[in-house]
């Protein structure tokens, strides 16, 4: 089936906050009363919204229990949910397995997790459906239509638009074999110092990117020290030279620096 993107509506015409403080089960009930909604516009802005949000969450939570068990699993878990939102799957259906996954794999306490989200009208900004669309048409001039990728999507600014992005290149091109992995580094919210990754993540994502070419994305770069300290980690950390960062925010022709 044909990816269809949430972003592509004019949420320009809903004016509805963005700015969100509920528990992880609280976003999953509310992704399944959204998906009922009659307005479509604001049915695909809640499930865009909504579904970035269940991977946040996940990622608080991983951060915060340290010894989660197969945390590879659970956070690809939470990324699976997002994504088959994003594509049109039943919601009901998508957070039922969810919530099962996390009880048969002993994080079922990860439901109690808060999920925190400000109104940041630059990261809404640069989460439209224009924008990544862009950034998908550029991937030819690096050859990425033709190549595996390990997409890298840095949150948690990055996360709602980075999954957007990655499922229009993947139907695009046809990138069956590339992965997506969603990482936090948020220095200026959350105070990171470097990219929040356990050694099972690293090993992953080391063992993902040997046959893929790395791309990191992020939705806007300010000062740009955020993404270039990113790529600058995962250069040495995945053993990879050759590192390419994408934002929504700026032109391809500066994605090479």
């Amino acid at each position: 089936m044909k990816y269809k993107s949430l972003f592509d509506c004019d949420f320009s015409k809903d004016n509805s906050p963005i700015d969100y403080n509920a528990s992880l089960e609280d976003v999953l009930k509310d992704v399944v009363s959204v998906d009922k909604m009659g307005s479509e516009i604001g049915r695909s802005k809640g499930l865009a919204l909504g579904a970035s949000r269940i991977v946040k969450g996940i990622l608080e939570y991983k951060i915060s229990n340290p010894e989660t068990k197969d945390i590879v699993g659970v956070v690809n878990s939470s990324l699976k949910t997002a994504s088959d939102i994003y594509s049109g799957e039943s919601c009901g259906k998508t957070v039922d397995y969810f919530k099962s996954f996390l009880q048969g794999s002993g994080n079922e306490k990860a439901l109690n997790t808060m999920v925190s989200q400000p109104n940041d009208d630059v990261s809404w900004e640069y989460s439209s459906g224009n924008f990544s669309s862009k950034v998908v048409d550029s991937f030819p001039a690096f050859g990425f239509d033709k190549e595996s990728l390990l997409f890298l999507i840095l949150g948690n600014g990055g996360i709602m638009p980075g999954i957007d992005v990655f499922l229009r290149a993947k139907d695009n091109y046809n990138l069956k074999d590339s992965v997506a992995y969603p990482v936090r580094f948020s220095r200026l919210k959350k105070e990171d110092q470097f990219p929040q990754l356990d050694s099972s993540e690293l090993e992953y994502l080391k063992d993902q990117a040997k046959d893929k070419s790395v791309i990191v994305f992020d939705e806007d770069m300010r000062s740009g020290r955020t993404i270039k300290k990113a790529k600058d980690f995962f250069r040495s950390v995945l053993e990879k030279p050759k590192i390419i960062q994408f934002t929504n925010s700026h032109n391809y022709k500066s994605f090479l620096a």
